[in-house]
């Protein structure tokens, strides 16, 4: 049991048949008894594996054994290592989001089961180990005894018969969801909205229905569960959890990968870059506006499922989801979309994506996380922007487009037949890094600017903006940067793209981009679809070098949309650009339609002749579906009802695109942001328990009966809890001899209730500076009249001041619509005194002594009438204008003779002293 003789073997084993793939070696074999063996010496050195079975091109198995992670990848150049340098160089160097040693505790290494089958009949054996009962099998840790365990908590459905969810958060504390059957249930029983919420408020505060405001007494037997003084026979619980088990048991969080974006109110951000060193299966608070449906939500925490299978679809518009099998997303169906998990998708169904969410930061990125190798030789020095701005923005979508690294030589190459481009490129590098750059012009290529900096290249890199062109993406720093960034690096993107003008009118205009990196156009796509420009995605084969490369394009109306966002630099390109902008007409789609719905049913729903004989040709058979310009028209026409689903659907601009493929894609990490209002992002990721509660009185034979009838029914474990006997062993049969006294009943209180805004109402946002310190204040009010929302974001802030803000945010906002009076915050937080201070660019308010008191004095000016800001001091610039003018001047003229009958005017007499000498 040598770990050198081990790391040898290892060594000698991947130096002659391993291979490095992005940063991880791994080893593969026909031999499943040589693939476990290897798995087991690898796991007693400390490297965690993952084996992937795929058929050789002999038809046979083959056995892909591979380190888990980037993290387990940096630790085995110390521990094993390769003895070639080609190959060390390829392995793992920098910190990956991607989780490693975090999933080890205490030694151990916690894995998920994949599968359990009957291994048939073998010859078995066994060791005694006094000391402890346990000892090391293939890398699993075995008990020789056999136990049983009570309170063992355990998958199952428990939670979705209880009123509120718990979640245990890492850091400590717990988060809590009331069940989304109860509003439902309360509608149905003919609760109005406003009832509806004030019972959901007192049931997230106690736990039970029981004296909530306005809710019958006869209906609380709906709401029975198996939690609290009005639970479920624990009988019928184990016979609920016996049927229902076998399709629900087994890891339930429903999560994406890493790569996804998240449209967001600090722009595209992708979900890998929320994780923070989490352990797999674990939450933790996270506060982040997102795009939804019905408008934006805000979430309440993060959760980090670690390594799972995950599936994946893609749809003819060119978009793709990667998650677990069971993550739904929006599928068009009869009556209406459905939510749907991924494994139950098939090919031509059609999935919702949602466009014009428009949500960008507010605040370029920073970049100073840059960290530059030390200089030597004659290396100069660079200079290094900042922060994002639309000028770099536009470099690297030029560098995006048309750019090469080559890191023998540290140059940065980007190339373009247009003299005028060149010089924008070069005045660019010049303007931000301080350097000169070189425009080449030869004869067999095209002309290129040339930089030469290894100090540009690491910062490239740093970007994430990719070498080659197969490995480009846009950086995730402009992605979260405001939007007009983005539109430029667009700008610099579109020196790859192109405009058709057809001559013909009937014929389809078109905005489009060819590129070799898939990644880049997910990316674009994303873009594009924060901005509302519905667009699609095609292959296409370049002939003279056999190979397929994707091309983004957005046409009809869409392309004219796209070409006013983003102008071409090349002039030739322009002039396509003008002449489509300029065009009269253009042909709208039909290809973009809107399934669920027939037109015979819309045909059917017309009221007026002069509506059914505009849209004869709904209610043609012929018609296998409805084309969504029909419907927008239809929307707008008087007499026409829609389904309330349709109109959900134009709301908030969700377009179907039919599925390509389904595909399982292997095991990837992945995550999920709970969003507590609306479920609405990626499922809600809760993993429930499986345990019976079961009254004080209950005896030895009832428990007793329990397990035996949940064995019966084939449940794979069963936790008991016997009321007010946590800490107490569950068979005890010990009863109290003193009878338990009926509570007095609780005097009923007068609760307030919650008024929350409806999904679209009135908002303004307010730009300020307060001692030169930036910020953005949005105040959301609702539609008659009052304020019932504020978010506050202060520019170039920490994530811990973020954090703090939102919060602060948050709670004046639920304080507002419980009721408090704005007043009451503007007489707590105005005049408060800390930095930063002093003047600002309000003309209103002059000097704040701090944020908050210029804020909630803005408020005050904003949303409070004159009587009640009188009372506070507050006043307008126009206002104190008034004042002053009414207390000082009058309406008389000033007397001026009589002003100087009052004042001796006379020469003053001179001083012997002041005679000249």
């Amino acid at each position: 049991n040598n770990t050198e003789v081990y790391a040898a073997f290892c060594r000698g084993l991947f130096e002659a048949d391993g291979t490095v793939l992005d940063g991880v070696p791994s080893v593969s074999t026909s031999s499943a008894s040589f693939a476990a063996e290897l798995r087991t010496i690898l796991l007693s050195l400390g490297f965690a594996t993952t084996t992937r079975e795929t058929t050789s091109g002999w038809g046979g198995p083959q056995f892909q054994v591979r380190l888990r992670n980037l993290s387990y990848a940096m630790a085995f150049e110390g521990r094993v290592g390769f003895m070639s340098s080609r190959k060390a160089a390829l392995l793992a160097r920098e910190r990956s989001h991607q989780s490693g040693n975090r999933d080890r505790v205490h030694l151990y290494l916690f894995e998920e089961v994949s599968a359990n089958v009957d291994g048939g009949v073998q010859p078995t054996f066994d060791l005694s180990v006094p000391s402890n009962v346990t000892y090391v099998a293939s890398g699993f840790v075995s008990h020789n005894t056999i136990g049983l365990m009570m309170d063992c908590d355990t998958t199952g459905i428990e939670p979705d018969l209880a009123l509120v969810k718990f979640k245990k958060l890492v850091g400590g504390g717990s988060m809590q969801i009331v069940n989304q059957t109860v509003p439902r249930a309360l509608s149905s029983l003919g609760y109005q909205d406003e009832q509806v919420e004030a019972i959901i408020e007192y049931v997230g505060e106690h736990g039970h229905v029981v004296d909530a405001p306005t809710l019958r007494t006869e209906h609380y037997s709906v709401f029975d569960c198996a939690m609290g003084d009005r639970s479920i026979a624990a009988m019928g619980h184990v016979r609920m959890m016996a049927a229902v088990q076998p399709f629900i048991s087994g890891a339930i969080s429903k999560c994406v990968v890493g790569d996804t974006l998240v449209t967001s109110a600090d722009g595209l951000i992708r979900i890998n870059s929320l994780y923070a060193d989490e352990d797999p299966d674990s939450f933790r608070d996270e506060v982040l506006e997102v795009a939804g449906p019905g408008g934006p939500q805000k979430t309440d925490a993060f959760y980090y499922g670690g390594v799972r299978p995950v599936r994946e679809i893609r749809l003819r518009s060119g978009h793709r989801v990667t998650g677990t099998p069971n993550h739904q997303v929006l599928v068009a169906a009869p009556g209406g979309p459905e939510w749907r998990p991924l494994a139950e998708v098939r090919e031509g169904e059609y999935v919702a994506v949602q466009y014009g969410a428009d949500m960008w930061s507010v605040v370029p990125a920073r970049l100073d996380g840059f960290r530059p190798t030390p200089r030597y030789g004659c290396q100069r020095h660079v200079g290094i922007p900042a922060e994002m701005s639309e000028e770099l923005a536009f470099l690297l979508g030029a560098y995006a487009s048309e750019g090469h690294t080559t890191e023998s030589n540290w140059t940065v190459r980007i190339t373009n037949s247009v003299d005028s481009v060149l010089e924008r490129v070069a005045r660019a590098w010049r303007d931000l890094f301080g350097v000169e750059p070189v425009i080449e012009r030869r004869a067999d290529k095209c002309p290129q600017v040339v930089v030469a900096s290894k100090t540009i290249v690491e910062f490239l890199r740093y970007l994430g903006c990719g070498d080659h062109a197969s490995r480009k993406r846009i950086p995730d720093l402009v992605l979260r940067s405001p939007r007009g960034m983005v539109l430029a690096f667009l700008q610099g993107l579109a020196l790859d793209a192109y405009v058709r003008v057809p001559v013909q009118p009937e014929q389809q205009v078109k905005w489009a981009i060819c590129l070799d990196s898939s990644g880049l156009l997910d990316d674009l796509q994303a873009v594009m679809t924060n901005l509302g420009i519905v667009h699609a995605r095609i292959s296409k084969l370049n002939k003279q070098n056999s190979k397929h490369y994707d091309e983004v394009y957005a046409s009809g109306e869409q392309a004219r949309r796209m070409a006013r966002l983003v102008p071409f630099l090349e002039p030739d390109k322009e002039a396509s650009r003008q002449r489509l902008l300029a065009a009269p007409s253009i042909v709208q789609r039909t290809a973009d339609v809107l399934p669920g719905i027939t037109g015979r049913e819309l045909y059917e729903g017309l009221s007026t002749a002069e509506l059914r004989r505009r849209f004869h040709f709904l209610a043609d058979a012929r018609s296998a579906q409805v084309s969504r310009c029909t419907v927008e028209k239809l929307a707008v026409a008087d007499g026409v009802e829609l389904p309330a689903w349709v109109l959900d659907v134009l709301r908030d601009n969700q377009h179907f695109s039919p599925v390509r493929r389904v595909s399982d894609a292997g095991e990837r990490e992945v995550y999920d942001i709970s969003v507590p209002m609306t479920r609405a992002f990626v499922g809600n990721g809760v993993v429930n328990h499986n345990t019976v509660n079961m009254s004080e009185s209950a005896s030895v034979e009832d428990v007793e009966e329990i397990y035996l009838q949940g064995w019966k029914l084939g449940l794979k474990a069963l936790a008991i809890y016997r009321d007010n006997c946590k800490v107490g062993q569950p068979l005890s049969n010990a009863r109290s001899a003193k009878g338990v006294e009926k509570a007095a009943a609780a005097p009923v209180e007068n609760r307030p209730i919650r008024r929350r805004l409806p999904k679209k109402r009135p908002s303004q946002t307010v730009s300020f500076t307060v001692g030169g310190a930036e910020g953005y204040l949005h105040a959301g009010s609702y539609p008659d009249d009052g304020l019932g929302e504020i978010f506050i974001k202060l520019g170039k802030q920490g994530s811990t001041l973020a954090g703090v803000m939102d919060a602060f945010s948050m709670s004046i906002s639920v304080g507002l619509q419980y009721g408090i009076p704005l007043e009451f915050y503007v007489s707590k937080f105005s005049n408060q005194r800390f930095e930063p201070a002093g003047m600002t660019d309000d003309p209103d308010i002059r000097i704040a002594t701090s944020v908050l008191d210029y804020l909630f004095r803005r408020l005050a000016l904003d949303f409070l009438p004159y009587e009640k800001r009188a009372q506070l001091g507050i006043f307008s610039a126009e206002e104190r204008t008034a004042q002053v003018v009414e207390n000082y001047s009058g309406d008389s003229e000033v007397d001026l003779e009589a002003l100087r009958t009052t004042v001796d005017a006379s020469p003053a007499q001179p001083s012997p002293m002041a005679s000249p000498a």
